[in-house]
């Protein structure tokens, strides 16, 4: 029985943790430390551009262009979010393995050739353009903070 109280503690705590740092779309401040957007609630924009006729629709196309480029600009942070926690962790056990910083150098290495070749791939598919905004910005990040980390390492 209390290890059943111990589980269910555990799986909120994380859950609670997860919450705060997951999917923020939800229209409220969204900070990553290297940018901060706010997102406004979309519905509330759909029912007060219902009422205004034909003559705003170049308004609500720019309205909606601006709401998609702060959407994806969102995910992008919550994914660099998501690569920095996958990074320390990573860096944890690559020390783990093999202390040398040369060493270190050379998987960090092999690692941004793969990621390299997953930008050409991604370039090469048929994922819509926004998807692919946004994984190239992602990849091109986590392969900027993997230099980062290697002339820490130099």
């Amino acid at each position: 029985m209390l290890f059943i109280r111990i589980l269910v503690i555990l799986v909120s705590i994380t859950f609670a943790i997860s919450a705060n740092t997951s999917f923020a779309a939800s229209g409220y401040l969204v900070g990553s430390g290297t940018t901060s957007i706010k997102v406004k609630n979309i519905e509330k924009d759909q029912k007060e551009d219902e009422g205004s006729g034909d003559t705003n629709t170049e308004d609500k196309k720019i309205e909606d262009k601006k709401t998609e480029k702060n959407a994806q600009k969102i995910i992008l942070e919550v994914y660099k979010i998501q690569g920095n926690k996958i990074l320390k962790d990573m860096d944890a056990s690559i020390e783990k393995v093999n202390p040398d910083p040369k060493v270190r150098i050379e998987v960090y290495s092999s690692i941004q050739k793969t990621l390299e070749f997953r930008k050409q791939k991604l370039e090469k598919s048929e994922l819509s353009d926004e998807g692919k905004d946004i994984l190239t910005g992602y990849i091109e990040y986590m392969i900027f903070a993997i230099e980062k980390k290697k002339k820490n390492l130099e």
